[in-house]
């Protein structure tokens, strides 16, 4: 029997705690009723995917190039449960590249002048058919290849993390545009992002934001990656069995920082509904992030 290699075990172990789940088959969470609004159980739903909303965000700033990171932050809105996936991998493949081949990249920054990253792992078992891979793609483009304080643009197309028990599948589709651009008190942050998630006892799902001009004030002078905090508003959608729920996305102080586990230690961002209900991710210290709704802990 093969091991599964290092990067790819790495990358997808988020996935087989959702495919844990989805092989216990037990419940079905029930659909929000169409004029609800944000209540607790809907925000319990939708505080997963808020989470790695927020994480991507700072993983863009961590090294936006990195496309296995990407989809290993996405994977983190998979929801947690009891159970695991047994798995013996047979059969492994794994295939990831650039075009072009060798980025230019002017001002060393790690941020290429433009390039195109490709990525397409899987693993899986020719005996139960349980499985579990990542497909997609993402262009990054430096704003001004000669200046290091430019800023850039990411556009994520069709990211797709994915798995199955061999009875059961789930998966997770990411399409984002991220920019950051200067301005003349520090950079202006839009970003446009739709994560779709399907699980056997949950049904489909889809959590989408858009963000204008939200600013972002960097700690350095010498980079915006280096840290910095986001303060600004702008719309969401959380849809669920058929019914869309409005919401205001508010970033609050939120923190950046790339040294610290969890990369925030301070501020939060919140989802708000129009009767004034809100799920609110609070980031305290480095390594620690606090759900609550209406104010009383979110568990």
């Amino acid at each position: 029997m093969r091991t599964v290699p290092a990067s790819i075990a790495l990358l997808t172990l988020p996935l087989v705690t959702m495919l844990g789940l989805a092989a216990c088959g037990s419940t079905t969470s029930a659909p929000p009723a169409a004029d609800a609004g944000l209540t607790r159980a809907a925000a319990l739903a939708l505080s997963g995917s808020a989470r790695s909303g927020t994480a991507l965000l700072a993983q863009l700033m961590v090294n936006p190039t990195d496309l296995g990171a990407l989809a290993g932050v996405t994977a983190q809105s998979a929801p947690a449960g009891a159970g695991g996936l047994s798995l013996r991998p047979q059969v492994f493949s794994c295939a990831a590249s650039s075009t072009p081949a060798q980025p230019t990249d002017a001002d060393r920054d790690l941020i290429p002048l433009t390039t195109t990253f490709a990525i397409d792992c899987s693993v899986s078992d020719d005996i139960t058919g349980a499985g579990f891979g990542v497909k997609g793609a993402a262009n990054v483009s430096d704003s001004d290849d000669n200046d290091a304080r430019s800023g850039y643009s990411v556009s994520i197309s069709n990211l797709h993390l994915f798995g199955s028990t061999g009875f059961n599948s789930a998966s997770l589709t990411l399409n984002l545009g991220f920019t950051l651009l200067p301005t003349t008190s520090g950079y202006s942050v839009s970003s446009v992002y739709s994560l779709d998630t399907s699980t056997p006892q949950n049904g489909t799902s889809t959590l989408s934001y858009s963000l204008s001009g939200v600013s972002y004030l960097p700690d350095s002078a010498r980079s915006p990656r280096l840290g910095g905090t986001w303060n600004g508003s702008g719309s969401a959608a959380s849809t669920r069995a058929g019914h869309t729920l409005a919401l205001n996305m508010t970033a609050s102080n939120l923190h950046f920082n790339p040294a610290c586990t969890g990369r925030f230690d301070g501020g939060s961002v919140s989802y708000g509904d129009l009767a004034g209900n809100t799920l609110t991710l609070s980031y305290p210290k480095c390594g620690a992030v606090n759900a609550s709704y209406n104010g009383a802990a979110l568990n």
